[in-house]
C-alpha cells in the first residue's frame, strides 16, 4: 500500500494497474520525441528501452509491458500484438506539484484509430482512479 509522499510506491500503484491513464493524454501519430525519446515507431522504441540498464521491466501480461526508469520516474508502457491498439507506446510520469497529483501522459499509437481511442479512454478513466486512491490514503 502507498503511504503519502511515497513517490516509489506511488509508481508501484500505476504499474500494478491494467497500466492505463490521464485526461491531459495526447494522442500522437507524429511526434519529434516521446518523453525526451527519439521518435521511432513504438516498437523501435520498446526494443531500445528494453536494452537500457536505467530501465527494469515492471510488469508483463498479454496485452501490455510496463517498463520505469528509476532515475527519473519515467513509466513506459507497450502494447503487445493481442492489444487491440497495437503497436503502441505510452510515457507517463507522476508528478505532485504544491499537493496537487498529476500523470502527464503522453500516447503515439500506430493501431486502428477507434482502438487508439479506446486506449486513451481506458488511460483517462485508470488514471482518475489512480489519482482518487492516492488522495484518498492520504486522509
Amino acid at each position: 500500500m502507498a503511504h503519502p509522499g511515497d513517490k516509489l510506491s506511488m509508481r508501484r500503484v500505476l504499474v500494478a494497474c491494467p497500466m492505463v491513464i490521464l485526461s491531459l493524454v495526447r494522442p500522437l501519430h507524429a511526434a519529434d520525441d516521446l518523453c525526451g525519446e527519439p521518435n521511432a515507431s513504438p516498437q523501435a522504441l520498446y526494443e531500445r528501452l528494453a536494452k537500457d540498464s536505467r530501465l527494469r521491466e515492471m510488469r508483463r501480461n498479454e496485452h501490455y509491458v510496463g517498463l520505469e526508469n528509476g532515475q527519473d520516474g519515467t513509466l513506459w508502457t507497450f502494447t503487445l500484438p493481442k492489444h487491440p491498439a497495437h503497436p503502441a507506446a505510452i510515457c507517463r510520469r507522476l508528478m505532485e506539484r504544491r499537493g496537487i497529483i498529476d500523470i502527464p501522459t503522453t500516447i503515439v499509437c500506430k493501431g486502428a484509430e477507434p482502438a487508439c481511442a479506446q486506449l486513451k479512454t481506458e488511460f483517462d478513466a485508470l488514471n482518475a482512479r489512480v489519482i482518487d486512491d492516492l488522495h484518498r490514503q492520504r486522509k
